[in-house]
């Protein structure tokens, strides 16, 4: 193939043609070659590093990997009230508010619920709890006082007075109509 022109046809618009050699000097070639397979290798070796290999005497080793052994965290169990812990509770008066507390005061401790509601600590808190307690029951009845209605009588002087509400306008009518019929 000597010398080949390939010239492009369908040019149009009076575009440029283009002229492609096609024959290439052989000797060029091959110190590209030999820049490919050096190119290649650093590629290759690229590739194996990514996937954990090394390279020991000329050959690719993937190493054995050391895996660190985590130490167990040991989970406490979850401390759940017996049928007898209940019971128990039951019996020693402590109310429904304070049973997390013996609760906890026994996970705390690492004690049944048995010993930590014969332990004085516990006592004197749980006894202090049930003494707040009543005091504010005894408060909230205390404040709580009834209203007395007025009688008959006393609607009437309001009225009369002029200090009647609109919302005792019922009482009077019905006050008059008791009075009317007790003469």
């Amino acid at each position: 193939m000597d010398d080949e022109t390939i010239v492009n046809t369908d040019t149009q618009n009076g575009e440029e043609e283009i002229v492609l050699d096609l024959e290439e000097d052989d000797k060029g070639d091959e110190p590209n070659i030999e820049e490919l397979k050096e190119q290649n290798k650093k590629l290759f070796a690229r590739a194996k590093k990514a996937e954990g290999f090394e390279l020991k005497d000329g050959k690719w080793i993937k190493p054995e990997r050391v895996v660190e052994k985590k130490p167990e965290v040991k989970k406490e169990p979850s401390f759940e009230l017996s049928a007898k812990d209940a019971l128990l509770l039951a019996k020693a008066d402590v109310d429904l508010d304070d049973v997390d507390e013996v609760v906890d005061f026994a996970k705390y401790r690492k004690i049944t619920v048995a010993e930590a509601i014969k332990s004085p600590l516990l006592k004197s808190i749980i006894d202090e709890r049930k003494e707040e307690r009543k005091t504010a029951n005894a408060t909230l009845m205390n404040n709580t006082r009834k209203t007395s209605t007025p009688t008959n009588e006393a609607i009437i002087e309001k009225a009369q007075r002029g200090e009647l509400k609109e919302d005792d306008i019922d009482r009077l009518v019905q006050a008059r109509m008791d009075a009317k019929l007790k003469k």
